[in-house]
């Protein structure tokens, strides 16, 4: 009994967090240079009454700031999610009294990402070099079936232009 459970321990499923779906969307609007008023009232409150409609939905709540509209969007536990993703974008896609310098509104649904691992790679003091690697790494990752690949610690790549003053 006791060389049977402990095979079974090794054979036993352990995660850190329970696995689960967040039943978030958020709807974000930039407005550049508008006030918070401004965009409470021509796309926070509007868009807020068009998305009031959407089916399951369980709780709605929004934040206007100066030049930015956050809409976010709790649903009923085991909605079908792709469904109320759907219903949200049309519903974003038909609000057509969207101000000039506005932008169009984005629609994400929250994802919960467990971290996987951690890889920390070094080399010779040649960026470029280590650059190439990671995203060789990267590129392994994704199509090996890793959801996502973050890349940190590399400084932003930058292009020098130099034109001669003759």
């Amino acid at each position: 009994m006791i060389l049977a459970g402990l095979l079974a321990l090794k054979k036993l499923n352990v995660q850190f967090f329970p696995s689960f779906e967040l039943d978030i969307i958020s709807v974000s609007t930039t407005w550049s240079g508008a006030s918070a008023e401004d965009v409470e009232r021509a796309l926070t409150i509007p868009l807020e009454q068009r998305l009031r409609n959407v089916d399951y939905l369980k709780r709605m709540s929004s934040s206007s700031a100066p030049g930015v509209s956050g809409i976010t969007l709790e649903f009923e536990e085991g909605s079908d999610m792709v469904l109320a993703l759907d219903q949200v974008r049309k519903q974003v896609d038909d609000f057509t009294s969207l101000p000039e310098d506005a932008e169009l509104p984005r629609v994400s649904q929250d994802v919960r990402y467990e971290s996987v691992a951690r890889v920390l790679i070094s080399g010779p003091d040649n960026l470029d070099d280590l650059r190439n690697l990671a995203r060789q790494y990267e590129q392994q990752l994704l199509t090996r079936g890793i959801d996502k690949v973050e890349l940190e610690g590399l400084p932003k790549e930058s292009i020098l232009i130099s034109v001669p003053s003759a």
